[in-house]
């Protein structure tokens, strides 16, 4: 084995020897550390020098603001200086100023103050000649008249004694001499119902003067004017005052409704309707012959009523500023003057006085309150336990066979809404009460009196003790009120009656069984049953006045027509269901609806206070009196909220109204309306287009008309297109249709068009008839068809055979008259009669020949240019079908296979609307792409239960017919 080599420096790399190496790498740390500690030295010592040099600047710069600091003090001293110096001047140059002005104020009113001086002695001077004269008139006819006109009266002694009992004459004095003093302003008089005071405040008046020459000396001579909301209350007072005063009805006390009028040439007292006295003012501003007018049952606030005071606010101190003047011109002498004062009178039982008290813009001067407190009566009221809310009918048939069969003598009134729930419950009740009888044991009750005793638990038909006075007995209900020990109970069946009854020979134990109540006297049909409402034909209205048949109990079931004014004899109990039926009209849409819901308190007030007219009487309200407290209204909605105001309008830029909306009304209407008004009189051509919109030519002709300016514009037309004959006979007649009524079918009638052309084996025979009257083409000229049917052959078997509204269809028959009389008078005459009746033939010698018979026969060409005369009147009323797009935009389904299912675009509204399904263009396909309509009505689909606007009085019309009549079509 050969020996290792040794390991050598060369082997390794390194050429010197490694302490060598080591020695060397120490020495170079060292030098390396040295050289940087050097450098951090010079580093930080640079580093101090730049530091103070930042140090140094900042200094300066801190001197330097400083300085600019004081500066800007110094120049902001100096500004403060110069603004002040600048506020100082104005200030003193203000100061100057107002001096001037004040002193310059103060000469004036010292020049005012000696003017005022001046005409202050000057009209102490004619006043002080005015009284002088006075009093040498007064002197010189002291042997002919009184200080205190009086005329004497000789009533009847049985009518002298009726009228002592009435509270309103024990406030007779006070009354008269408010009357006497008020001169700028009205009087209202608050009197409770039965307290006499639509009767009597007439005569009060008549006998202190009014209406009689002996008057004169105060300016009364003029006559008394009574206004009443209802023609039937109208007719009935004038009949009841002719009889107090003992003078002949038509003679010294008429009265004038529209269509009728009894008046004579020296008449004294005149009752009439609010829609004829506003006649009247449109022909006597001032109404010069009168000189006190009476407003009965303003708590009404019809639209008439309420345009009639606001005129009447403006009348009366007009009236009384001329009355002055002229009395200034001759020296004081009253009976020289030709304008004399106007009194006015506003009355109501429930009125809401702050209305007109409080109401600066109506009366400037608040009028005084008299109050006549007490009824005639006592009424107690009974309220429900519990609330029926739909089948109220029905309690309304079981509380009048209770009372029947448990209470004494006396008349039932029973209130309810609707037309329809009269009538089927007068079938009701005649239906039971002519199979059905009983016979009453003596201690059930006093016959003649209403003397009743503590309810046993074998009788729950008797009362307490009746209290003295008016008052409200409440039973238990729901809420914790209350219990009435006294008051009527539901009806028990007879099987749970433990009262002895004793079978009548005359009726079956199977009859008896399915009875709950019967007659008094055990006679059958002993409930004689009226019905009183509106649309009723005005004979049957007067048969509630007349006595009931011997040994029958009087019945009225009414809507509340029956509620102010008018008194049925011998009305002992009240059934107030508590509902009443209003129009009113959706402020979106502008759409008018009937409502069935709650009257109000001052309603309800009045229908108890029918109870108390002719002796005690008991009100049985079929509501809680959590009802009344919580769900009733102190006061109905003024009928100006919610109706629509084309006529008002018009008639306020007659009478040179410029601002509407300026007019005093009791309660201002609604902008909205306001605006839909003139906007609608504009497109017709009433109102120009400037901003005062001032009546037209076209507009003073319109007012004429005692229509709705749409229906006398299409009047207008057919006679500026000097039209033949016929074809104006059928405008008129259709105007005078859809101004009395929006509907002449009766619901019999609405409901059998839908199946009116199926003749295969119909179920009522009625549909051939009321097929043969419709136009596919327009409701208009369905109406149309149908008021010739009815002018044709009136008699009420023809109006059923045609479901017919026969009080309708009369009253624009006598309209139909009214209109061709002005018609024939070519509509061109400033001052028209508005008092014309339809009794006046002599205003109908000339112009063309009208007959009421016409065929219901239309050639195409009559057609058609009818159904383009009514877009003259329906200019903002047209409908457009909805597109698919516009559908969508509004939420609604598109369709179009069925014309009541089909959406309409309301031009110049962008709202939705629908044909109603009782049309006669209910079931034209395809629907019509352009139709006008004369009424929008909100109604509920009855599958559906969605509110809905619908369109009624529909007629198709194309495009370009509405281009031609100036439509603007979007």
């Amino acid at each position: 084995m050969s020996p290792k080599k040794p390991i050598r420096f060369e082997d390794l790399g390194l050429s010197t020897p490694l302490p060598r190496v080591l020695s060397t790498t120490r020495e170079q740390k060292k030098k390396e550390k040295h050289e940087i500690k050097k450098e951090k030295t010079a580093r930080l010592k640079e580093a101090e020098e730049q530091l103070s040099l930042v140090k140094s600047t900042v200094e300066k710069h801190k001197a330097f603001v400083k300085k600019e600091i004081a500066l800007q003090k110094e120049k902001k001293a100096e500004r403060r200086k110069a603004i002040f110096a600048l506020q100082e001047c104005i200030r003193q140059k203000r100061e100057a100023e107002e001096a001037i002005q004040k002193q310059k104020s103060f000469n004036a009113q010292k020049n005012y103050v000696s003017k005022l001086k001046v005409d202050r002695a000057v009209n102490e001077k004619i006043q002080g000649e005015i009284r002088e004269a006075i009093d040498r008139e007064t002197k010189e006819l002291a042997k002919y008249a009184t200080k205190n006109v009086h005329i004497l009266v000789c009533r009847n002694p049985e009518i002298e004694k009726t009228r002592k009992d009435l509270p309103v004459l024990r406030e007779e004095q006070a009354i008269v001499e408010a009357i006497n003093n008020s001169s700028r302003t009205c009087v209202l008089i608050c009197g409770e119902t039965g307290s006499g005071k639509t009767t009597q405040i007439p005569q009060f008046l008549w006998e202190s003067g009014y209406g009689d020459p002996k008057g004169s000396v105060f300016g009364r001579e003029g006559a008394i004017l009574i206004t009443e909301p209802r023609r039937v209350a109208a007719v009935s007072m004038a009949k009841r005052v002719a009889e107090e005063l003992n003078t002949s009805f038509g003679g010294m006390v008429c009265y004038h409704v529209r269509y009728d009028n009894n008046l004579s040439d020296n008449f004294k007292l005149k009752f009439a309707t609010e829609g004829i006295v506003l006649k009247e003012i449109q022909s006597d501003f001032l109404l010069k012959k009168y000189s006190v007018v009476v407003v009965d049952e303003a708590h009404e606030r019809s639209l008439a009523g309420d345009i009639l005071i606001g005129l009447l606010s403006r009348i009366v101190p007009l009236r009384n500023d001329l009355h002055l003047e002229e009395l200034r011109k001759h020296k004081g002498i009253v009976s020289k003057t030709n304008i004399k004062p106007l009194k006015l009178v506003i009355m109501s039982a429930t009125m809401r006085v702050e209305d007109f008290r409080e109401n600066h813009r109506l009366f400037s001067i608040p009028p005084p309150l008299l109050n006549v407190d007490a009824r005639r009566f006592p009424v107690t009221n009974h309220f429900a336990k519990r609330t029926e809310l739909k089948n109220y009918t029905d309690e309304a048939f079981r509380k009048i066979c209770q009372i029947h069969r448990k209470l004494p003598p006396g008349g039932i009134l029973v209130f309810l809404c609707t037309q329809q729930e009269i009538e089927s419950l007068c079938k009701r009740l005649r239906e039971h009460y002519a199979k059905t009888r009983i016979e009453y044991y003596e201690e059930s009750y006093s016959k003649h009196s209403l003397v009743v005793h503590r309810r046993n638990d074998n009788d729950e038909g008797d009362f307490d003790s009746e209290k003295d006075g008016s008052a409200s007995f409440e039973e238990k209900d729901e809420f914790g009120l209350a219990v009435e020990d006294y008051a009527l109970e539901k009806i028990v069946e007879k099987k749970d009656l433990n009262v002895p009854r004793k079978r009548s020979r005359d009726t079956t134990a199977e009859d008896e069984a399915s009875s709950d109540e019967d007659e008094i006297n055990g006679e059958l049909n002993s409930l004689h049953i009226l019905p009183l409402y509106a649309l009723l034909d005005f004979s049957k209205q007067q048969e509630v006045f007349r006595e009931p048949p011997k040994g029958k109990r009087l019945c009225v079931i009414a809507t509340n027509v029956a509620e102010t004014s008018i008194t049925i004899p011998n009305i002992r109990y009240v059934v107030d269901t508590g509902r009443v039926k209003t129009k009113t009209i959706d402020e979106s849409t502008g759409a008018s609806c009937f409502r069935i819901g709650w009257t109000s308190q001052a309603s309800v007030e009045q229908r108890a206070g029918r109870a108390g007219r002719v002796g005690p009487g008991h009100c049985y309200r079929l509501y809680s009196t959590a009802v009344y407290s919580n769900l009733m209204p102190k006061h109905g909605l003024p009928e100006i909220l919610r109706t629509s105001l084309e006529s008002v309008v018009l008639l306020m830029k007659y009478l040179g109204i410029d601002n509407v909306g300026s007019f005093p009304f009791p309660s201002p209407p609604n902008e909205d309306e306001l605006r839909r008004a003139l906007t609608h009189l504009t497109l017709i051509g009433a109102l120009d287009s400037q901003i005062e919109r001032r009546i037209t030519t076209l507009g003073k002709r319109l007012i004429a008309y005692p229509i709705p300016p749409r229906f006398s514009r299409i009047i207008l037309e057919a006679l500026d297109q000097k039209l033949p004959e016929c074809i104006l006979n059928m405008v008129v007649a259709i105007a005078a249709v859809y101004s009395t009524t929006t509907n002449v079918f009766t619901s019999d009638g609405n409901s059998l068009k839908w199946k009116a052309r199926d003749f295969a084996n119909p179920d009522d025979e009625r549909r051939p008839f009321i097929s043969s009257l419709l136009n596919p083409g327009s409701d208009l000229i369905t109406s149309l068809n149908a008021f010739g049917v009815y002018l044709n052959d009136s008699s009420s078997g023809n109006c059923y055979r045609y479901c017919l509204v026969q009080k309708s269809l009369s009253e624009a028959r006598q309209l139909k008259q009214q209109l061709h009389a002005l018609v024939r008078q070519d509509a061109v005459v400033e001052q028209v009669d508005d008092t014309i009746d339809a009794n006046d033939v002599g205003a109908m010698d000339s112009g063309p020949h009208i007959s009421d018979n016409f065929s219901l026969t239309l050639s195409k060409e009559q057609e058609l240019l009818l159904r383009k005369l009514f877009i003259y009147g329906l200019k903002d009323q047209v409908a457009r079908r909805a597109t698919i797009q516009e559908c969508r935009d509004h939420g609604v389904e598109y369709k179009d296979k069925k014309a009541t299912k089909a959406p309409y675009i309301l031009l110049g509204r962008s709202m939705i609307s629908y044909i109603h399904p009782t049309s006669s263009i209910a079931r034209t396909f395809p629907p019509p792409e352009y139709v006008t309509f004369a009424f929008l009505q909100r109604s509920v689909r009855s599958e559906t239960k969605d509110p809905v606007t619908m369109m009624l009085g529909l007629t198709i019309v194309t495009k370009e017919w509405l281009s031609e009549c100036g439509v603007i079509l979007e």
